[in-house]
């Protein structure tokens, strides 16, 4: 699940003349957007905020960047 990274979901799209006109909603996380969603049960979207509450985006980050130039050096 994306905890972090914002995204624009298309909510219109219609055609004026030759062009397409595309219609964006507000840039909003998926956790966000499940977290909205009414038909998600309260015990499921509890448990969600508890895994938020243990993210440490920075940590993930330095995490991440290891692993790939671990990655890097394997494959060169």
């Amino acid at each position: 699940m994306n905890f972090f990274q914002p995204i624009r979901k298309l909510v219109e799209k219609k055609r004026v003349g030759g062009k397409m006109r595309k219609k964006y909603d507000q840039a909003k996380t998926q956790y966000v957007r499940v977290l909205a969603f009414p038909d998600l049960e309260e015990k499921e979207k509890e448990r969600l905020r508890k895994v938020y509450q243990t993210l440490a985006p920075v940590e993930l980050r330095r995490r991440v960047e290891k692993n790939l130039t671990k990655l890097r050096r394997l494959h060169g």
